[in-house]
């Protein structure tokens, strides 16, 4: 769904009606709302690949291990391909 509306036109920073962005909106969902079938880290892989900014460590304190252990072994700046 990302890369679909990323291809469309749709802009990772844009505000919503609570003040975050697309970034705050993933983080916690899967900090605190993970859906079964969800893919968050496909999810923040994309995000990052267009530009994002990387979450920093107090952003990263509740994320699921997998998202935690991917950004831990990514070095910032390097695009998700």
């Amino acid at each position: 769904m990302i890369q679909l509306l990323l291809a469309h036109g749709a802009r990772w920073d844009e505000r919503h009606g609570y003040g975050g962005d697309v970034m705050g909106s993933l983080l916690h969902g899967a900090a605190h709302l993970p859906q079964p079938g969800g893919d968050d880290l496909a999810s923040l892989q994309l995000l990052l690949a267009t530009g994002a900014p990387r979450p920093d460590a107090e952003e990263q304190e509740d994320l699921p291990e997998a998202l935690q252990a991917w950004l831990d072994e990514t070095e910032p700046g390097a695009l998700a391909t």
